[in-house]
């Protein structure tokens, strides 16, 4: 489903919009949801402004509207799936999400992002370690999909695994001092404890303030370097 530009107030609304007048498109957006009730176009645009100004309440209940009118607008379940993640509603988002995977065509490659995370955070490791696969499938270059799926494998032992795909991210992001400290574990994890240190180290050197990336060392350089 496209944007339904047949009446002139919404290209003008429209206008107003990606010229950053956002009261002037609230404005005109929320007069032709009054005159066109049934447009799901005006109702996820209404959203996008509502959510630009920091109006979650708002957005929400448009996207909502969005998506009644118009199941098959992929984009729509997104938008909806950001916003109620933003307000904390998981559970609406993991659904919007994945109804906007299976539109065909219109699925946007960031609801595996969303629903990955999701998952992570509710320590659903095997469903979330799936859905950054998906990511990294459907976009090979996603730090994102490298650095969870990492977590999740050193998490579980996996060690040799996570390293392949940390090495993968550092060589795209040398000074990730994140990913630094999970390929030191990662290391430790396989018993070489030089390799870790001299990845903390320079971790360290990237973020010398960092307690924990000290802690670390210092607890390696006690133990004898196998």
């Amino acid at each position: 489903m496209t944007m339904d530009l047949s009446f002139p107030d919404f290209s003008e609304a429209l206008k107003a919009y990606f010229m950053g007048d956002k009261p002037v498109a609230l404005t005109a957006l929320t007069r032709l949801a009054a005159e066109h009730p049934d447009n799901a176009s005006v109702f996820i645009m209404l959203g996008n402004v509502n959510y630009s100004q920091g109006a979650l309440d708002e957005a929400l209940l448009n996207f909502r509207k969005a998506v009644e009118l118009g199941p098959e607008y992929g984009h729509a379940y997104y938008k909806l799936g950001v916003c109620a993640f933003r307000a904390g509603l998981l559970d609406e988002a993991r659904e919007a999400f994945s109804r906007n995977l299976t539109l065909a065509g219109q699925s946007h490659a960031n609801s595996n992002y969303w629903i990955g995370l999701i998952d992570f955070f509710l320590g659903k490791d095997d469903e979330a370690l799936e859905s950054f696969r998906r990511l990294k499938e459907e976009s090979p270059q996603s730090n994102f999909a490298n650095f969870f799926m990492s977590q999740l494998l050193v998490k579980h032992n996996r060690h040799q695994e996570a390293l392949v795909l940390l090495d993968e991210l550092l060589e795209r992001t040398p000074e990730f001092v994140e990913a630094l400290f999970l390929r030191a574990q990662a290391l430790r994890g396989l018993y070489k404890n030089f390799d870790a240190m001299q990845c903390l180290r320079k971790a360290l050197q990237l973020a010398p303030n960092d307690k924990g990336i000290r802690m670390e060392l210092e607890t390696l350089e006690e133990v004898p370097s196998i």
